[in-house]
């Protein structure tokens, strides 16, 4: 009877696992597939059409051999534009003139033009949603102008211009606006702000001294209810980024009022602190505090850096310098009605009474009403590998 049973246990583990032999019946090969690295949108030439523009990695030229380099004197990737009523509709004209099947698993950065940014970007937004592939943590950067215009930047560090683009967005000092971020702001309150780019000519000593497209960036875009209504210079946008918590460092440069000299500090910021007060006439005052650390990289100073009393002006006076760029930033956003920071969810979580009130209207409440108290407290904890600025050294004994 043991026996039969077991006879009879491996022949249903052995049927059972047959149906895996097969494989999968609706497989595409890897080599049949057309990975998508950056997505390039600008409002179409005719009324009511969109540009689209996909930048595509070419395998067959991104490998290298040591000895004698790239087996292929042709550029690593490709881009191929179409326009069509929304999004969907370029997309299936480009997949048209694909020999492979588009992919969006390696998508890394999507950059909008400025003309589309204003008019509104969420039609992007919607068909990006409803991509399965589609990485949530793909950056979203904002052109000057064409967005197409950024695919021809020379890239010099980097093989692609894409892989350029996902660099920047990488940096630690800039803010890294995803499409998650976007998505989540269109849940509740769609306003926010994303990497404003710079695009132009220069002379480059990789191309012999050539004139060549080049890109950075400056500052950011503000959307408001999903339009880009205005910009942010890059004091501003690194000071929202502090208050948002995003920013893992940043340099700050300060002019010391007794002398003129600059002093530099690399700033460490810790988690801020964000409580909404509920004054008795009813406005809203936001009291923001944000610490941090800060190391002395340069001091064209001749205080003397040993003394307590000197460290302690020199903190008050970063201090008052960070307090001063946090409330620029805000400020500005409330000249564009926009709240970027989801400033507005804070006052839903500890009034809910008064935001069930405001909310239909928060953008005007934010941008006539609302008040800030800010305070930033930054701890010189470091002075380098010298003590004192070297021209104290120089100079001659009285």
């Amino acid at each position: 009877m043991a026996s039969v049973m077991r006879r009879s246990v491996a022949m249903f583990l052995l049927l059972a696992f047959i149906p895996l032999l097969g494989g999968c019946w609706s497989r595409i090969e890897i080599n049949d597939r057309a990975f998508v690295t950056g997505v390039f949108v600008d409002k179409g030439k005719e009324p009511g059409t969109l540009e689209l523009t996909l930048a595509f990695p070419l395998p067959n030229r991104l490998s290298t051999d040591v000895q004698t380099g790239p087996q292929s004197t042709g550029q690593p990737y490709a881009t191929v534009t179409k326009q069509g009523v929304n999004f969907a509709a370029a997309l299936r004209k480009i997949q048209a003139d694909l020999t492979r099947r588009i992919a969006w698993g390696h998508t890394r950065i999507v950059v909008i033009g400025r003309e589309l940014a204003e008019e509104g970007i969420r039609p992007v937004l919607e068909f990006v949603a409803r991509q399965p592939s589609f990485q949530l943590k793909t950056f979203v950067m904002v052109a000057p102008e064409k967005a197409l215009e950024i695919t021809k930047l020379t890239p010099v560090f980097e093989r692609t211009p894409y892989e350029v683009l996902r660099e920047f967005g990488a940096q630690p000092a800039l803010i890294a606006t995803n499409v998650r971020d976007f998505l989540t702001a269109l849940d509740d309150a769609p306003d926010m702000y994303a990497n404003l780019l710079t695009f132009g000519e220069t002379e480059m000593v990789s191309e012999k001294g050539k004139r060549s497209p080049w890109a950075g960036t400056y500052g950011a875009a503000v959307f408001r209810e999903g339009r880009m209504v205005g910009t942010l210079d890059v004091d501003e946008t690194r000071a929202l980024f502090w208050i948002e918590g995003g920013m893992k460092n940043s340099l700050i440069t300060v002019r010391m009022p007794d002398n003129g000299e600059l002093v530099s500090v690399l700033f460490v910021p810790s988690k801020p602190l964000i409580k909404p007060k509920l004054e008795g006439d009813g406005r809203i005052v936001f009291e923001i505090s944000i610490r941090g650390v800060g190391d002395i990289v340069s001091s064209e100073s001749d205080m003397d850096l040993v003394s307590s009393e000197n460290i302690k002006y020199i903190q008050k006076r970063f201090s008052s310098q960070l307090e001063d760029y946090m409330l620029k930033g805000l400020t500005e956003t409330q000249k564009y009605g926009s709240d970027v920071l989801q400033l507005g969810k804070f006052v839903s979580w500890r009034y809910p009474k008064k935001w069930e009130q405001i909310s239909r209207n928060w953008r005007d409440v934010y941008k006539e009403e609302v008040s800030f108290r800010l305070h930033a407290d930054l701890e010189i904890t470091r002075l380098g590998k010298e003590t004192n600025p070297l021209w104290v050294k120089l100079k001659p004994s009285e």
